[in-house]
């Protein structure tokens, strides 16, 4: 079947001369709103405010929070370091509007929804199904000058907890800095942001965020003990 190019000049119009339309502004346009969905639902940029997180993160440190994987997959893992919304009872986090007004701070997961926990003799101590005796959590994000403080008092000891299974125990690598789980109790999940991702401030400290390498040991009771 014969075609006719009505752009050719038999038909009067050079395709020279012919309207062209740029589809550069509405890619750019597509990239700003993407950017902006991303910015409110997926990536979240913080400072931090305070050292309790030294020595793993310092007051003026500025890391991304990534929020997408905990909404796919609802559980975070030991070790991790969140942020988290200080209103825990009334954290709208998922409104577009409220969220930006919440007060968040940043903290470590150390206990699990369902886990049971205490600090004895400095150690923090874990039970659960696969430890019902309970192991020691080897902390080497605590450092050795916090390290001894702890181990020669007990007053930041803690009785044994029973976590929720909607909660997580998360506490400060400072713990003698630190406000956490061990003075307010657990968290709920729902009031968690997201987890740190990168730290892109300073740059000199620049950065991607590595889980830490347990090598945790079984806890051998001085004397029995019931857990709740």
């Amino acid at each position: 079947m014969p075609t006719t190019d009505i752009s050719s000049p038999e038909n009067g119009l050079d395709p020279k001369k012919s309207p062209q339309f740029s589809t550069l502004p509405i890619l750019a346009w597509i990239l700003v709103i993407l950017l902006i969905v991303a910015r409110i639902f997926i990536f979240q940029p913080v400072e931090v405010n305070g050292n309790s997180m030294l020595p793993t993160t310092h007051n003026g440190a500025r890391w991304i929070v990534e929020e997408i994987s905990a909404k796919i997959t609802p559980r975070y893992q030991r070790g991790q370091v969140i942020v988290y919304c200080a209103q825990t009872n009334n954290c709208d986090k998922d409104n577009v509007f409220a969220r930006f007004s919440l007060t968040y701070y940043i903290k470590r997961v150390v206990g699990l929804p369902g886990e049971s926990i205490e600090i004895k003799n400095s150690k923090t101590i874990i039970y659960n199904d696969e430890n019902p005796n309970g192991m020691i959590l080897s902390e080497d994000y605590i450092g050795e000058s916090v390290k001894k403080t702890l181990d020669s008092s007990n007053q930041f000891d803690q009785p044994l907890k029973k976590i929720p299974n909607d909660s997580y125990f998360i506490m400060g690598d400072n713990r003698i800095d630190s406000s956490d789980s061990r003075v307010f109790g657990p968290v709920s999940e729902k009031a968690l942001l997201g987890k740190v991702w990168i730290q892109f401030w300073p740059l000199t400290e620049a950065d991607a965020f590595q889980l830490p390498n347990y090598k945790n040991s079984p806890y051998i009771p001085e004397t029995s003990q019931t857990k709740s």
